[in-house]
């Protein structure tokens, strides 16, 4: 009887674990991602769980491409917060440099 009732909120707990999946990628090395990669197009660092990243995801194939997509949109977000905050320290300090420099190499300033 006690199990029944707890089946909603197990169902619930569990539910919301499965929705939490882990990317295919870091772009910081951590426990998880050890494994260093670096993009085709930009030369962009990322970070992977295994050596079979390159068999699951060959050089060149739609899925590759669409991860290392994500890295550079990734950076790019990542840069934009850090400009956006530099910038806001460059103002407090005119002498300080950013890495606003480093965005524009995408074409985004």
């Amino acid at each position: 009887m006690v199990l029944l009732q707890l089946l909603p909120f197990l169902l619930i707990i569990l539910l919301a674990y499965m929705s939490f999946s882990e990317t295919d990628y870091s772009l910081q090395l951590n426990n998880s991602y050890q494994f260093s990669k670096m993009t085709e197009k930009h030369g962009l660092a990322f970070y992977v769980k295994s050596f079979e990243f390159d068999q699951n995801f060959p050089l060149r194939s739609p899925a590759r491409d669409d991860i290392e997509n994500f890295v550079m949109t990734d950076n790019k977000n990542m840069l934009g917060r850090y400009c956006h905050v530099e910038l806001q320290r460059h103002q407090w300090s005119r002498n300080m440099p950013t890495h606003c420099d480093k965005l524009q190499t995408f074409g985004v300033g």
